[in-house]
């Protein structure tokens, strides 16, 4: 029996392979997305006691949606619009906070803040969901002796989430070829 030998290192194939498979899949781009004009953001918790990040996270998302100008019109509920409206209904679901004293006293061990949201993303006029996905958004984990250290809360978390949902609206709004 012959051995086969490669020129390639094994760890470097196991490497490949595992950064592919770990990779997840695109979002799928909902048919004639590229036609809603309107944009109205919903954001609600299941979580008891969150009403300060919801309401930070609705003004994160309509000032980075305004800031990216990709619909003529964003707002919040309630909202009326005469142009074609896409509804998005974002979901806090998970809520992970770590104290700044936790933070101060326990540095990286102390974990970080993470939140998890579900986004919907609703015909406003015909009330079909054209696409549903979560989103996750996480603060450092770095301790409080370092200069450059944001004290790692969860408004970090939040600011991710709202850049994260606004690239996909923009790569979705943007017309085929």
């Amino acid at each position: 029996m012959r051995i086969i030998r490669s020129k390639t290192p094994i760890w470097l194939l196991l490497v490949l392979f595992f950064s592919v498979a770990c990779v997840p899949p695109p979002a799928v781009r909902p048919p004639g997305f590229d036609s809603y004009e309107a944009v109205l953001v919903r954001v609600s918790s299941e979580i008891p006691a969150t009403d300060t990040e919801t309401e930070q996270l609705t003004t994160l998302l309509v000032d980075a949606l305004n800031d990216a100008g990709i619909y003529r019109q964003v707002g919040r509920m309630p909202f009326a619009s005469e142009l074609k409206t896409l509804r998005v209904d974002v979901e806090i679901v998970h809520m992970n906070r770590t104290s700044d004293a936790k933070r101060i006293a326990f540095g990286k061990m102390a974990m970080s803040n993470e939140v998890r949201v579900q986004v919907k993303l609703t015909d406003q006029a015909a009330g079909t969901v054209l696409t549903s996905f979560p989103l996750e958004g996480t603060s450092p984990k770095r301790s409080g002796i370092q200069a450059d250290w944001p004290w790692g809360n969860v408004n970090n978390a939040l600011r991710q989430i709202s850049r994260q949902l606004v690239r996909r609206l923009a790569a979705w709004s943007t017309p085929e070829n």
